[in-house]
């Protein structure tokens, strides 16, 4: 079955890399051996085990695909649903999909849901992305364990496998970090999800470029290719920002567990010094030694000891009612941030953003190297200092 499923999503492949990538996680699958314990009596206990493993895979890998295929369906059948699109707008646009007989790739009883004929979902290519995935968390878990024993390797195998199992199936919403106006702002898809929406943002800015463009006597290729290239490189920003600022929530919340068992309060995260219309006034201001930070947590004339309710954007930190004022809510908003210097805006929020994630990651990785959670292995792994 699991070979199935991997198997029913090479068939919707197109691209070659992605169909070798595919063709190289079933091939690793059928070469799949038990891991032999030789201090065991029976090796029954090793099947069994290897069998656990691959059950646990399956029910990961099934979830993942029948998802995607169920959102691309839902996605497709409402850019082509009834009055739209025209002929003359359905350019670039995915195929159709003809809703009248559900068939099986597989000739035997199939591991994926059932598709409509030619129905495809080329972006099922990324599911060699799973595997790969999932060998390197177990490659992290072996290096903080330590398992000594073949047994030990294929137990704490199917202990990642149900955490990330247990993890797909009760999903977190990492955007709920942010604010409320934050997740309307730049979250929400209610605009940038729709192509149609966004080439009528396209033509609006155009007729305005063109309209501008006529006083400076501009050709109209040129405007034309300069605002739809700045409405993708804006879509573009928007989306990186997205995925740096998910993987800033993961991030601090890593750094939250470590400095709270370090010591160290929540606004540890949000440590920064006090402005200087703020800081208290001196009379006789010497040039001050060295110092640790953690010396100074406990000074509030040095120290800005807050902690908001919800995470925020890196670029609040240097410009919060200008350059970091923006959003997608709106066609009317995001029609602003074209003719605005909004482009440049968002590249400067992007920066950032990636530096604070930069940041994080080196904070937390230097914390995790000095401090291994042995609570984390599961029972019964023997391990080796």
């Amino acid at each position: 079955q699991l070979l199935d499923s991997y198997f029913e999503a090479y068939q919707h492949v197109l691209d070659p890399e992605e169909r070798f990538a595919l063709a190289q996680v079933i091939t690793d699958i059928m070469h799949r051996h038990p891991r032999f314990d030789l201090s065991h009596p029976y090796f029954i206990k090793a099947y069994r085990d290897e069998c656990t493993c691959l059950r646990l895979h399956l029910q990961l890998v099934k979830g993942i695909l029948n998802q995607h295929i169920e959102r691309q369906r839902e996605y497709v059948q409402r850019l082509w649903q009834e009055g739209r699109p025209d002929d003359s707008s359905n350019f670039g646009l995915p195929l159709n999909i003809i809703c009248k007989q559900l068939i099986s790739i597989n000739n035997s009883c199939p591991a994926l849901k059932n598709v409509y004929l030619l129905e495809f979902h080329p972006s099922l290519g990324l599911a060699s992305l799973i595997p790969r995935s999932l060998e390197y968390l177990l490659r992290e878990a072996r290096h903080t364990c330590r398992p000594t024993a073949a047994s030990s390797l294929t137990l704490l195998e199917r202990r990642v496998l149900q955490l990330a199992l247990d993890m797909w199936l009760t999903p977190a919403r990492p955007e709920s970090w942010y604010s409320t106006q934050l997740q309307r702002d730049l979250f929400s898809a209610k605009v940038t999800g729709d192509p149609f929406l966004m080439e009528e943002i396209g033509l609006l800015a155009l007729k305005s470029a063109t309209d501008e463009g006529q006083n400076q006597s501009q050709d109209s290729p040129v405007l034309l290719l300069e605002t739809f290239s700045k409405l993708l490189e804006l879509v573009t920003l928007r989306h990186r920002l997205i995925e740096m600022s998910l993987e800033s929530v993961h991030l601090a919340r890593l750094y939250k567990e470590m400095a709270w068992e370090m010591g160290f309060e929540e606004f540890h995260l949000y440590l920064r010094p006090v402005h200087f219309e703020f800081a208290s006034l001196k009379d006789k201001v010497d040039h001050p030694p060295p110092v640790f930070v953690t010396s100074l947590l406990e000074d509030s004339d040095r120290v800005d000891r807050y902690s908001p309710t919800t995470l925020v954007l890196a670029i609040s930190e240097v410009d919060d009612n200008q350059v970091g004022k923006f959003s997608f809510y709106t066609k009317e908003a995001i029609l602003k941030l074209l003719f605005h210097s909004g482009v440049e805006n968002m590249q400067v929020t992007l920066a950032c953003q990636a530096a604070q994630k930069n940041a994080l990651m080196v904070a937390v990785q230097q914390a995790s190297f000095y401090h291994t959670p042995w609570w984390g292995c599961p029972a019964n792994v023997k391990v080796s200092l």
